[in-house]
């Protein structure tokens, strides 16, 4: 230590617990940097009816967004979408290499559905470095802080990042997030 922890997606969870751990152990965090990861549409214990009201707001929400990038964006809203719903209704459905949106076999995304479900996040006194793609094919709750605000006690740090959730760990986008990460490491 001290330990930085930087994570992508889902690992952004991962990393957060890590960091729950470390410190249960006694040790100390420089950094957690959270790579596009979104925790906003975590809510537990609701009951039914609330979670129908919230679920039509969030639709309406949605489609408001969908209509916005439909119209910036048609050919990649349009190919999430349809391998979103394809692959929602055949298991069996493969997409074409060149356009895949996961590179994950379907058990390895129902492993990790599953996981993401059942996982209960917790607030943590830490301070999280969020990194958010400023090209955002699908809808998320919380566009600024993507749910963090509410599990990191110390605040919140948002770089926004050039890409979409997939492309901005690839070149020529990586290049800009790495010296990114290099100038918030080197002045914490």
């Amino acid at each position: 230590g001290p330990y930085i922890l930087i994570a992508y997606s889902y690992g952004g969870i991962i990393a957060f617990e890590m960091a729950r751990k470390l410190l249960d152990m006694g040790k100390e965090i420089k950094m957690v940097g959270i790579m596009d990861t979104n925790v906003s549409e975590r809510v537990e214990s609701e009951q039914k009816p609330g979670r129908v009201v919230r679920f039509l707001k969030r639709q309406a929400k949605k489609t408001i967004f969908f209509g916005g990038n439909l119209l910036s964006s048609p050919r990649e809203v349009l190919k999430y979408q349809w391998t979103i719903l394809n692959r929602k209704l055949n298991k069996n459905f493969k997409e074409a290499e060149d356009e895949q949106i996961y590179d994950y076999p379907m058990p390895v995304i129902e492993a990790y559905d599953n996981a993401y479900c059942k996982f209960i996040l917790k607030p943590l006194n830490i301070k999280v470095h969020l990194f958010r793609v400023k090209e955002r094919t699908y809808y998320v709750d919380d566009r600024t802080y993507l749910g963090w605000l509410n599990y990191a006690k110390k605040g919140v740090a948002v770089y926004d990042v050039r890409g979409d959730h997939k492309t901005f760990i690839q070149p020529p986008h990586n290049e800009h997030l790495i010296k990114m990460i290099e100038k918030i490491i080197s002045t914490i």
